[in-house]
């Protein structure tokens, strides 16, 4: 069985050691400012988007546009994530199996 990454092109961000360091410098560099440059713009774009979505949702159904919940991590950490819901805010949702499955009646989205 032949490895396929090593023959595939090097997309790896980091700086191959034999670079010299100002090239590097400028490499580093030259992303960390196009990050910085593109985010807002991107932000920016996106965000009528996330408008459009949080107002379908809170047109659809009462309860929170927004679902917050505790997820564990690399190495056992708990970290919290923040999205938009999904399902239906009611007392079925805290009751029974946590776990969703194919025609679950708390399921909204995409309905």
């Amino acid at each position: 069985m032949t490895n396929t990454a090593s023959s595939d092109k090097n997309i790896s961000t980091a700086a191959p050691k034999d670079m010299k360091l100002p090239q590097r410098l400028k490499e580093f560099f030259q992303t960390r400012l196009s990050i910085f440059l593109f985010l807002p713009w991107d932000c920016f774009l996106v965000s009528p988007f996330l408008g459009i979505i949080a107002w379908a949702i809170k047109r659809d159904s009462s309860g929170p546009v927004f679902y917050r919940g505790q997820r564990t991590g690399r190495y056992g950490q708990e970290f919290t994530i923040l999205k938009f819901r999904s399902m239906y805010e009611c007392p079925e949702s805290y009751q029974g199996e946590k776990i969703t499955a194919q025609d679950d009646s708390r399921v909204n989205a995409g309905r």
